[in-house]
C-alpha cells in the first residue's frame, strides 16, 4: 500500500465523532450551500473516491491536539486515466486494503470445502473466534451452510467469491471498522442486495443503520437470535413476500393495486387504514415491507412510524414513506431516522416505488424472480447511454462519472452552464443531463432554461443535482424544467432508480 498523510494542530476530533465526521453530512448538514463556507461534503467524497481506487481514509485524533489523515491506495494494480473524463480502475470491486487475495482464517472451522454450485450460504463476519464458533452453530443447527471470516478484508472476499444469503456482521474489526465495510458492501452493485444484519458489543446507532436490515447487541437474549434466524428465512428465494400498506384513502389503495399490478411482482399486499389495524397485523403476521402513505408530513406521522418500529423489535424490515410535499432539510433529517426510503408524490412517483419494491423485495436470489421482460428493459435503460454531466467541481464529476461508466454509460462533462450549452450543441445524441444547480458564470436554472428554449432539447430528460436541499428548491428546479430533482451528496441507488426511470421512457 501507498500511504499519504495530512497532520494538523487544530482542536481535534472526539473519538466518538472519528467516523461520524464521513458520514453526517448524508443528513440535513450538507444542505450548505457549498458556495459559502462549504458543504461539509468534502470528506465524504473523500472517502468515495478512496474506495473507488480501492483503498481507504482513516483519521488519527485527540481533542486539543490536532488529527491526521491517512490515504492508504493499492500500491499496483490502476491503469492511469487516458484524458479527464474517463478514469479505468483495474478492478472495479471495491476494496478494503489491498486488490490481492486476503489470507484465509483457519481458526474457525467452516463450510467452505463443503460448498458447492447453486449454494448460498450464510457469511459470519467476526474477529472473536469464539463468538463466531457460537454464531456458526447456531446458524448450523438451522440448516445454512455457513462461512466464517476473521477480519473485514477476508469477509469481502468471502462476500464477492460466494454472494452468500445473509451477512452477520461485527461492527469491531481489527482492519476496519463494520460501518466502513457494510458501505462497501452497499456500494458494490452485485452485492449490495444481500440483506446484512449487525452483531456488536457497541450500541445501537441513533441514526439509521446506514443499509443493514436490524442491530442486535451481542449480549442479546437467545430469543433475539432467533428472530435474526427467522428474518434471515424470510429473504430466501422460496419465501413469500409481503407487503403491508398503511393509507388513509380508499382510492389510493385502488391506485396502488394497479400500480403493484402493472410490475407483476409475486407479492401478497395487505392494505390497512388505522395505526391500530396495522399494528395487529404486524403482531400476527411476518412482512418483508412497510408502505406508509401519509399524505403530509406531521408529528403525527412521525410518531406512527415509531409506534410501528416499536411493536417490530428486532424484526425491523424496511419501511417506505409516501408524502404529497417535499420536505425542509430539518424534517427530512427526522423522517429519514425512521424511514428506508422517502418518496414525493409526482408524475414518476409510481416508477420510483417500484424500483424501491423491487429491490427490498427481491434481492437475495441468484437469479432475479421479476419478469424477464423487466430485468433486459432495466439492463437496455442504462446501457449505452449518454449522460451530459455538469458540475464545476472535479471531485463530483469523477466520483459520479467512475459510477456512470461502471453500468456502462458514456460519460461527457462540462464545468458550468454556459460550457453544458456548448456541449449539448455538439452533442445532440445525448440521452440525459445531470445538472448541479449552484454553478458560477451561469448557474443550473438558468442553463436548464436556456436548453429547454431550444425545441431540438424541449424532451431531453434532465435530471437537477445540488447540495442545497432546501424547501422549495425542488419546485425551483421543476419550474426551470427540469425533469426530477435529487440532492447531493448522491444515494447511488436513488440515482440509478431515476436513471432507469427516466431513460427506459424513450
Amino acid at each position: 500500500m501507498l500511504a499519504f498523510s495530512v497532520e494538523d494542530s487544530g482542536i481535534g476530533i472526539p473519538l466518538e465523532k472519528q467516523q461520524l465526521i464521513f458520514e453526517a453530512f448524508q443528513q440535513a448538514d450538507g444542505s450548505t450551500n457549498r458556495k459559502f463556507g462549504g458543504t461539509g461534503l468534502g470528506l465524504s467524497i473523500c472517502r468515495e473516491l478512496s474506495r473507488l481506487l480501492g483503498g481507504e481514509i482513516r483519521v488519527n485524533s485527540e481533542t486539543g491536539r490536532g488529527s491526521t489523515f491517512t490515504l492508504y491506495l493499492p500500491a499496483q494494480g490502476m491503469i492511469m486515466p487516458k484524458d479527464r473524463t474517463r478514469t479505468v480502475v483495474a478492478e472495479t470491486k471495491p476494496a478494503l486494503f489491498s486488490l490481492e487475495k486476503p489470507q484465509e482464517q483457519t481458526q474457525v472451522t467452516d463450510d467452505r470445502q463443503d460448498l458447492v454450485q447453486g449454494d448460498h450460504p450464510l457469511l459470519i463476519i467476526e474477529d472473536d473466534a469464539v463468538y463466531a464458533e457460537r454464531l456458526r452453530d447456531l446458524s448450523q443447527a438451522r440448516g445454512y451452510k455457513t462461512v466464517v471470516a476473521l477480519t473485514g478484508a477476508e469477509g469481502l472476499y468471502y462476500a464477492q467469491t460466494y454472494r452468500p444469503t445473509a451477512i452477520l456482521l461485527d461492527i469491531f474489526l481489527p482492519d476496519t471498522d463494520g460501518w466502513s465495510l457494510l458501505k462497501s458492501l452497499k456500494n458494490d452493485p452485485v452485492l449490495q442486495s444481500i440483506p446484512v444484519h449487525i452483531i456488536s458489543a457497541g450500541d445501537e446507532p441513533r441514526h439509521n443503520l446506514q443499509g443493514a436490515v436490524s442491530f442486535l447487541n451481542k449480549a442479546a437474549s437467545r430469543e433475539d437470535f432467533e428472530a435474526i434466524f427467522a428474518r434471515i428465512a424470510e429473504h430466501l428465494p422460496s419465501s413469500e413476500k409481503k407487503i403491508l400498506v398503511l393509507t388513509g384513502t380508499q382510492l389510493r389503495s385502488q391506485s396502488l393495486t394497479g400500480w403493484l399490478a402493472e410490475r407483476n411482482f409475486q407479492i401478497n399486499t395487505q392494505f390497512v387504514t388505522s395505526l391500530p389495524e396495522a399494528l395487529l397485523r404486524l403482531q400476527h403476521q411476518e412482512f418483508h415491507c412497510l408502505l406508509m402513505d401519509a399524505g403530509e408530513a406531521s408529528e403525527a406521522v412521525l410518531a406512527t412510524l415509531d409506534q410501528l418500529h416499536g411493536a417490530l423489535g428486532t424484526h425491523q424490515i424496511p419501511f417506505i414513506l409516501f408524502l404529497d410535499q417535499d420536505l425542509s432539510p430539518t424534517d427530512e433529517s427526522r423522517f429519514k431516522k425512521v424511514s428506508d426510503v422517502i418518496i414525493r408524490n409526482s408524475p414518476l412517483a409510481k416508477d420510483r416505488l417500484l424500483d424501491e419494491l423491487e429491490l427490498f423485495l427481491f434481492k437475495v436470489e441468484s437469479q432475479p424472480v421479476v419478469p424477464k421482460a423487466n430485468v433486459v428493459m432495466a439492463e437496455k435503460a442504462l446501457k449505452g447511454k449518454k449522460i451530459l454531466l455538469v458540475d464545476d467541481d472535479m471531485r463530483n464529476v469523477f466520483s459520479l462519472s467512475t459510477l456512470l461508466e461502471e453500468y456502462e454509460m458514456d460519460t461527457i462533462t462540462a464545468g458550468d452552464g454556459r460550457e453544458s450549452l456548448e456541449v449539448l450543441q455538439n452533442n445532440p445524441d445525448t440521452d440525459l443531463i445531470l445538472m448541479d444547480v449552484m454553478m458560477p458564470e451561469m448557474d443550473g436554472y438558468e442553463a436548464i432554461q436556456h436548453i429547454r428554449a431550444n425545441p431540438q432539447f424541449q424532451e431531453l430528460p434532465i435530471i437537477a443535482l445540488t447540495a442545497k436541499a432546501m424547501q422549495g428548491d425542488r419546485e425551483k428546479s421543476i419550474q426551470a424544467g427540469a425533469s426530477d430533482y435529487i440532492s447531493k451528496p448522491v444515494d447511488t441507488k436513488q440515482l440509478l432508480s431515476l436513471l432507469r426511470v427516466w431513460l427506459s421512457r424513450g
